[in-house]
């Protein structure tokens, strides 16, 4: 991957040629490894097309099964995923990424027809990093893929045990866990909290 620095936000103008996708504080990647998912075969080539002519190296796959052993075989940088694939459902699918250790950090984007609410909220809370809807701009994917390739996933995050103090205190992340912290007052209160 090839990474191009700049002096900053407009360094570059609209204007200017190149596969340059993404931006995220001065530094733009190029040429993102991309397995693109969905079982019609005319949305999946106008997909490769845009992302290619933006620079990115794409690989595809028409089920879910076919997107497993692709993902195990070489792994991208990013996914986009359909969630009407015919043998293994996107939120199955995703499900699994999310569940599976090598694949846990790869960003993740829903390219689907279902565009209600509901849909929308499932998506994100099975993992995804972001939801777009078709009939899509595919200028708006060739952003959507730059934001996501350029943002690093953040790791899981930990859970407090259910000892730790809960009543008038607020929870910082240390190295060895969670800890709390009482919050600071002026006055001292009264009531006594336990652990």
């Amino acid at each position: 991957m090839e990474e191009i620095r700049t002096p900053g936000p407009r360094a570059l103008s609209r204007s200017s040629p190149g596969p340059i996708t993404s931006r995220a504080r001065g530094i733009f990647r190029v040429g993102v490894r991309i397995l693109v998912v969905d079982d019609e075969p005319d949305l999946v080539e106008l997909v490769r097309l845009t992302l290619s002519q933006a620079g990115h190296q794409v690989d595809t796959a028409a089920s879910g099964r076919q997107a497993l052993d692709a993902l195990h075989r070489q792994r991208p940088d990013l996914l986009i995923l359909d969630l009407m694939l015919p043998d293994l459902s996107g939120t199955e699918l995703c499900r699994r990424i999310r569940a599976d250790r090598d694949l846990a950090g790869l960003p993740v984007i829903l390219l689907t027809a279902k565009a209600d609410e509901v849909d929308r909220v499932v998506g994100f809370e099975i993992g995804a990093d972001d939801y777009v809807t078709k009939p899509f701009s595919p200028r708006e994917l060739v952003l959507r893929v730059g934001a996501c390739s350029a943002a690093p996933r953040p790791p899981p995050t930990r859970r407090p045990s259910s000892s730790t103090a809960r009543c008038g205190s607020t929870r910082r992340a240390t190295a060895a866990g969670w800890k709390a912290r009482r919050p600071r007052s002026r006055r001292r209160s009264s009531i006594s909290c336990t652990a």
